[in-house]
């Protein structure tokens, strides 16, 4: 069998209630670091439980992302 990629999409929403914040770059780094890290396992859980449940048993989604580098490398790029 050839194995093959499927691009797959995920829209999930989440509601972020900012205090004070006046550093536009604090606010970006809670709104591409912290929010992914906290909401990432639950959504992969959906992911996979939705395949598996079609009949897609070997999945490969990663179990971490590490946000914060990908932050850090989205930065040097600029």
């Amino acid at each position: 069998t050839t194995n093959k990629n499927l691009d797959v999409k995920v829209e999930l929403t989440t509601i972020i209630q900012f205090g004070e914040i006046d550093n536009k770059d604090e606010m970006e780094k809670i709104i591409l670091i912290n929010v992914p890290e906290e909401v990432y396992e639950s959504m992969r859980e959906i992911i996979v439980f939705l395949f598996k449940n079609s009949g897609f048993n070997k999945i490969n989604i990663p179990e971490k992302i590490d946000f914060k580098k990908l932050y850090e490398s989205r930065q040097i790029q600029k």
